[in-house]
């Protein structure tokens, strides 16, 4: 059943984001200014569906805080540890009856790839509002964001995000390495400052952790 209840979340979130502004108005031009500031959803970023059906999370990208990248050791990952093609995201959930929209994250570093709890009193995420790109959870009851983590996370790409367990207790990701810093697992995609870069897989530098809610 929950991939038809999908589809109607996703007709319904499409729905409550078309501009308003657009019925019944002239149209014109739109500015080069109001064109980089619409949000919009980062390709390839999963769209989940609450288990009661009612909320809708997802990741929209703002791309004036979009990264630019000129060290080599950050054309895949920021400085942050967050993926480039993430930076400058939020997480936002729509509510598929009233089509009231909340951006969760409100434009704190960058954010992506929520998942809901089994349960569905949890949203889990991938953060670096704190400096890092960390593992975070979203209290639904409170509206509380917590941190679990100190490791950094390493998803390469929109799809990988957080797994949970079926009893709501146990989030699976990719992180590094404990001794591995995000400076260093630069190095490994591109080599050291100064040297020629060689084309590595970045999924060698991250190993898989268990976190208990």
């Amino acid at each position: 059943m929950k991939k038809p209840m999908t589809l109607i979340a996703v007709i319904i979130l499409f729905a409550a984001l078309i501009p308003r502004t657009l019925a019944g108005k002239e149209q014109r031009t739109l500015a080069i200014e109001d064109a980089l500031a619409m949000l919009s959803f980062q390709q390839s970023t999963p769209i989940d569906l609450s288990p009661d059906g009612e909320w809708v999370a997802y990741t929209l990208q703002d791309f004036r805080r979009a990264a630019s990248v000129k060290d080599e050791r950050y054309r895949v990952f920021t400085r942050t540890g967050t993926p480039v093609l993430m930076a400058g995201c939020d997480v936002w959930i729509t509510n598929t009856k009233s089509g009231e929209a909340r951006n969760l994250t409100e434009g704190k570093g960058s954010s992506w790839g929520p998942v809901w709890s089994p349960d569905g009193r949890y949203l889990a995420f991938y953060s670096d509002r704190t400096g890092e790109a960390h593992l975070w959870i979203w209290e639904k009851s409170s509206g509380a964001l917590r941190q679990v983590s100190d490791a950094i996370v390493r998803s390469i790409g929109a799809y990988q995000v957080p797994r949970w367990t079926p009893d709501s207790r146990k989030i699976l990701t990719k992180v590094l390495p404990a001794e591995t810093t995000i400076e260093a697992a630069g190095e490994l995609i591109s080599g050291p400052p100064g040297e020629t870069a060689v084309q590595k897989d970045s999924s060698q530098s991250s190993v898989i952790r268990r976190y208990q809610k």
